[in-house]
């Protein structure tokens, strides 16, 4: 019998109970439009529905004109973490910089996120044996 992808076992998920017990199963998955939908499903009903052409979306969380979720997406980042602009973050090490807000790319998809601005810089991870590996767009 054919094992279950990681799409059909996310699309199967009624609830986000049922998510946040097996979040590590997805974490790294690729989101498309479906997954975008069956997400509405999993973390309830968004404040502004996502636009028809995709994942596109002019909503306040621009950050400098730029949709996060949108990065986050082409770069397969898990999550976003907002840092102080010091010379740590002009250097690139991000690690040693002040993390003043992060999120998960669940959490920065869920609407209770929605609607938050902020003024930091910020830096996508992904997550490599347990440890964050930070990653900028080229």
């Amino acid at each position: 019998m054919k094992q279950k992808t990681q799409k059909e076992k996310f699309l199967e998920l009624t609830c986000y109970e049922e998510f946040d017990k097996r979040r590590e199963e997805f974490r790294g998955m690729p989101l498309d439009d479906e997954i975008g939908k069956h997400m509405d499903v999993v973390f309830g009903r968004p404040k502004n529905p996502l636009p028809k052409d995709g994942w596109h979306v002019d909503y306040p969380i621009l950050v400098g004109e730029i949709p996060i979720l949108d990065e986050m997406m082409e770069l397969h980042a898990d999550g976003v973490d907002f840092m102080e602009s010091d010379e740590y973050f002009q250097s690139g090490k991000y690690e040693k910089c002040k993390i003043i807000h992060s999120y998960t790319k669940e959490e920065w998809y869920s609407y209770s996120r929605w609607g938050d601005s902020h003024e930091e810089p910020y830096v996508f991870y992904k997550n490599v044996d347990g440890k964050k590996i930070y990653c900028k767009p080229d």
